[in-house]
Formats: C-alpha cells, structure tokens, sequence
C-alpha cells in the first residue's frame, strides 16, 4: 500500500517527507520503520534525493521487493537454522561422562550465537542497500 505524502525540505541529498496519515495506512506500511518524528509531531521519511522531485512536490512511496520477508529471515531464520545444525552435528561428537543431551544443548546454543552474530552482519549490509527498495513517485494534480 503505498504511502503519500509531500516533500518538506531537501538536505544534504536526502528528500525529508512529510508523511500524510488519512486513512490509517501506516498501520500495514512495510516503510513505516523509516519514519520519524519531527518537531511539530508529524511523521517523515527521509531518503536519498531522487531526480525530478522537488520542494513541494505531492509523492508516493512504496516498499518494492520483498525487503521485509529478506530482514525477518536474516533475524530469526538464520540463527534458527544455526541453531538446529548445532544440535544435530552435537550428535558426531564423541560422547565421555558429559550426558548426550547437555552437549547437544550447548552446541545448539553456540550454533544460535553464530548464526545470531552472521545475520546481524548480513542485515547490515542489507541495511545499506535500502534505498534500493523503496520506490519514490511524484503524484500527478
């Protein structure tokens, strides 16, 4: 769904937009973690200038590919999917007085911080790609 709203100030080489909520759209917009308040408690967007807009300019904003589905895999899928090869590759070590369950336990929970620690890397590289998926485009009056 995308997001209207109408370009404030251009600074630096970022478009601040100033985020018009009438509908409630907000509530399901996968770029509303972009938005942030400003002095006089309407939300902006701020992101890299874009050709051809402007001061004033009416646009609307949409999150393009699927950014959201890619972050939530990074956060919780990864280390997940680390965490269960820890406990499975537990299973090839050599057993002593240790019990079985407890080495697996604590190869999983290494497995979790490893994968906890590659997804943190990995989303923030994606992190700096976002402009990427974030479509700007002037409304016509």
């Amino acid at each position: 769904m995308p997001l209207n709203g109408i370009v404030s100030d251009i600074k630096d080489g970022k478009l601040h937009i100033r985020v018009q909520e009438d509908d409630g759209s907000c509530e399901h917009c996968a770029v509303r973690m972009f938005c942030k308040k400003s002095g006089e408690d309407a939300k902006q967007l701020i992101v890299d200038a874009r050709p051809g807009i402007g001061i004033g300019d009416k646009v609307s904003v949409e999150q393009e590919g699927n950014i959201l589905t890619k972050t939530t895999l990074l956060a919780y899928g990864l280390p997940l999917l680390f965490f269960i090869a820890g406990f499975f590759l537990a299973g090839l070590l050599p057993v002593g007085r240790v019990p079985q369950e407890l080495i697996r336990f604590l190869c999983a929970c290494a497995g979790l911080i490893a994968g906890g620690a590659l997804g943190r890397i990995a989303a923030g590289r994606l992190s700096q790609k976002l402009q990427h998926y974030i479509r700007i485009k002037p409304n016509k009056i």
